[in-house]
């Protein structure tokens, strides 16, 4: 029997116990980079004043769960809070329903057909 090995010649199941075990590190390394980024952003934008990118900034921070960087954007622009509360009620019922098995989705029907276009060849409106 034949030893798979990986395009470096090591033996599969070594390649796999490696990257597996270091995976967490690996990982931790590139949150904290990926952090490290979005907090040279913040910077950027307190001397640009840039809104969109302090959103982009927030939206990094919910992504991360880096509370620092969600709650600076809410020092700079409380009047934002509330529909964040809102966001983030409504996220942890969702997230409480798909943990129950249940799936929330959106059906959305078609619209009506106009009268006028009911029983017309072709979908054209009669004249």
């Amino acid at each position: 029997m034949t030893e798979t090995t990986t395009p470096l010649g090591t033996p599969l199941d070594a390649e796999l116990v490696f990257r597996e075990a270091h995976a967490e590190e690996t990982r931790a390394a590139f949150e904290e980079a990926e952090e490290a980024s979005y907090a040279a952003e913040e910077l950027r934008v307190e001397a640009t004043g840039d809104a969109a990118l302090a959103k982009a900034v927030l939206y990094g921070g919910y992504e991360l769960q880096n509370a620092e960087l969600v709650g600076s954007y809410f020092e700079k622009h409380p009047d934002e809070l509330p529909k964040w509360e809102a966001f983030m009620g409504a996220a942890e019922e969702h997230n409480a329903l798909e943990a129950m098995g249940a799936s929330v989705s959106v059906v959305v029907l078609a619209p009506e057909e106009p009268r006028e276009l009911r029983g017309a060849v072709g979908g054209g409106v009669a004249g």
